[in-house]
């Protein structure tokens, strides 16, 4: 209940807090309209009776936008519908009567005779009428028209009214001497018109028809005036305004047409005093009912029909205005914010995060930890912010320090130099690399460290290459940024004594190999080899230096041996490790030499059954044979060593393509002319 009772209250608190001009003309209309039902009603027990509804309606209504109560709501929802179907018949007769009142405004009605003529009319006609004992009923229509009586009569239209024309009228035994005649200005309408019969709020005494019909109209029609001549005694009586006036005397009724005639004169005033009843303190109590009544309509009716609902917008994102340029942010902020709003429904569906603009502002800040608020801002006027999640961010500003350091270069492979060779002068560009950020993280660079290479250069050399900063224990310090982050490094390479890098040739005796082998690889290694000594020693030795010789004698194979280095006088040779070398390895493969050799063979014919009998298209091919020369001579001398034939068995008789199959020494290989023979077999007679 108490959830219910926020979310009802935070809903009145939109509805006012975006109420517009066209809420408030709503408002006050329908406070005018209740204002006119209580002016109209004033001092009648239909104005108690409308305030007890219209309290036990607000509670009600009250009650079902607060409490979520389904059968007293039901309950509440059907008596309210009840109410409203029988307010017109409760209240007909003062309904009525205001309702003539403000149709009579602005009204004039026109009187086509002079009025002496038309009061001297109905006097004499009512003289004579109660001289005869007549009895009469006359109608005289004010500011509210009578069609509907006039329909119930037979129309007469007579443009103007003479006293004979009433006294035939209302003759005794007459057709229409009954009913009532009514006269709009001095034409007459209709005669033997029918008129409402008073039942209630009659005098102890006894009244005749016309009486009570004469006062029955009066009340629903309070400005007619009603005149009324009794068949028994003669006597004139006026009915006006729910009351009946009766015995009067000629000149009290001329009091009476003059009185009706000043009222059809001064309508505008009679018609609007009804406004002003009760004085300015009843005036101000219906005001303030009135307005309360429609305030509480509009809400109610607004929460009906387009209530205020509450969404929740995702992933709004959050903007950061900047702190100082002294200062650093150090915490991590969220990226997006949840905002909770408030609108109406025919407005939720536009709403995205689009529209909503969430910032914390952090330029006022000190340097420390501060709870910064998020500031949201809504683009529609029609939107109101609930709740903002988080509401506030932690956010830890520290100072913004810079700390200068030369760079300190570090060499991943010093003894990568060639022999005689070393590094002598390093220097960087820029000469200093600056460190900017937050105190804690600077306070920990201890050194700006650039790794190089020399990889076994022996000349200078250039090389652009990244900063790293290094804490005391050696660790890179993570979030800072070096500037610049590459720095270039030129390294200077000088030469400490006299050297020189040859390559290494093997000297192979190829006399002492077999003339069927050939050499097919020679691999030495190491293949080069650092010669030291004096310049003129250096400079006469060639582009390479040699092996002893290598003497192949029954090397048949792949093989590996450990051969001296032939150098001249007063040189040392050194491996790339400065370590003196005397000997290399040298891996030799040798091979039988290749070569080729075509035979021409006959073709045999195996597996052939003895029933039948093959004819081929050919009897003999030419044998191309690849291989080692031993092995062709071997072949040259005895061919048989070579023999091809046709594969026949589990063949019956038929026509094939059979392809020709040999047999061959082994490490030889062997193409055939033609490769298929045509074979036809036929069964033997």
């Amino acid at each position: 209940m108490n959830n219910t009772i926020t979310i009802f209250l935070s809903q009145i608190n939109y509805l006012f807090t975006h109420i517009t001009l066209i809420n408030v003309l709503d408002i006050l209309l329908v406070a005018g309209f209740f204002f006119v039902i209580f002016q109209a009603l004033y001092q009648t027990r239909a104005l108690q009776l409308l305030r007890g509804i219209t309290i036990i309606a607000i509670l009600g209504v009250a009650l079902l936008l607060v409490l979520p109560l389904e059968t007293f709501t039901l309950l509440v929802q059907g008596l309210l519908l009840a109410g409203i179907i029988a307010l017109p018949i409760l209240f007909q007769d003062e309904l009525r009567r205001a309702l003539t009142g403000l149709g009579q405004i602005g009204t004039r009605r026109t009187n086509d005779s002079t009025y002496d003529q038309f009061r001297n009319t109905i006097l004499t006609s009512v003289k004579e009428l109660s001289s005869q004992r007549h009895g009469a009923l006359i109608v005289l229509e004010g500011q509210t028209p009578l069609d509907d009586v006039i329909e119930t009569g037979i129309p007469t239209r007579a443009h103007q009214v003479t006293p004979e024309l009433l006294n035939t009228i209302f003759y005794p035994n007459t057709p229409l001497h009954d009913g009532a005649v009514v006269l709009r200005g001095d034409r007459l309408m209709a005669a033997g018109c029918i008129l409402p019969v008073q039942k209630e709020q009659t005098k102890p005494e006894h009244l005749g028809t016309r009486h009570r019909a004469a006062l029955g109209l009066s009340f629903i029609v309070p400005d007619a005036l009603i005149i009324v001549v009794s068949e028994e005694t003669g006597n004139v009586s006026v009915a006006h305004d729910g009351r009946l006036y009766r015995g009067l005397s000629e000149s009290q009724l001329e009091d009476w047409l003059d009185r009706f005639n000043t009222q059809l004169e001064n309508r505008a005033k009679i018609h609007w005093g009804w406004l002003r009843s009760g004085g300015p303190r009843v005036i101000v109590t219906n005001l303030l009912i009135a307005l309360a009544l429609a305030i509480v309509a509009w809400v109610s009716v607004t929460i009906q029909t387009n209530p205020p609902v509450s969404i929740t917008i995702p992933n709004v994102p959050l903007s950061v205005i900047p702190p100082d340029p002294e200062l650093i942010l150090t915490s991590n902020l969220p990226e997006n914010v949840q905002v909770l709003i408030q609108t109406t429904k025919e407005l939720i569906e536009q709403q995205d995060s689009s529209g909503i603009n969430a910032e914390i502002t952090l330029s006022d800040l000190s340097p420390g930890v501060h709870s910064v608020p998020v500031e949201v801002n809504l683009a529609n006027s029609g939107v109101q912010l609930i709740n903002v999640n988080p509401s506030f961010v932690k956010v830890t500003l520290e100072a913004n320090v810079s700390k200068e350091f030369s760079p300190n270069i570090s060499i991943l492979d010093p003894h990568s130099l060639p022999v005689g060779y070393t590094y002598d002068e390093i220097t960087t560009t820029p000469e200093t690399i600056l460190v900017q950020g937050q105190e804690s993280l600077v306070s920990q660079v201890v050194q700006a460290r650039a790794i190089i290479q020399l990889n076994g250069r022996s000349e200078d050399f250039q090389q652009v290459v990244p900063v790293k900063l290094l804490d005391q224990d050696g660790k890179i310090v993570e979030g800072l940024t070096p500037s610049p982050q590459q720095i270039l490094v030129e390294v200077k390479i000088k030469q400490t004594f006299y050297t020189k890098e040859v390559p290494i040739q093997a000297i192979v005796n190829k006399e002492s190999l077999d003339p069927d082998y050939e050499i097919t690889s020679i691999i030495i290694e190491p293949s080069t080899a650092i010669l030291t000594g004096n310049r003129s020693a250096l400079a006469d030795i060639g582009d390479f230096i040699e092996t002893a010789p290598i003497d192949l004698t029954d090397i048949y194979s792949e093989f590996t041996l450990q051969v001296p280095l032939v150098l001249p006088t007063n040189i040392t040779a050194l491996n790339k490790e400065g370590d003196k070398l005397l000997n290399t390895n040298a891996h030799i493969i040798i091979k039988p030499k290749t070569d080729y050799l075509v035979l021409t063979r006959w073709i045999e014919e195996i597996g052939l059954d003895p029933a039948l009998t093959a004819n081929i298209s050919e009897t003999r091919v030419s044998v191309l044979l690849f291989g080692p020369r031993n092995l062709l001579d071997e072949v040259e001398k005895d061919p048989t060593l070579v023999t091809v034939y046709l594969d026949l068995a589990d063949l019956t008789a038929g026509s094939y393509t059979l392809p020709v199959e040999y047999r061959a020494p082994s490490n030889t290989e062997l193409e055939l002319f033609p490769a298929e023979i045509d074979v036809i077999l036929v069964e033997k007679p």
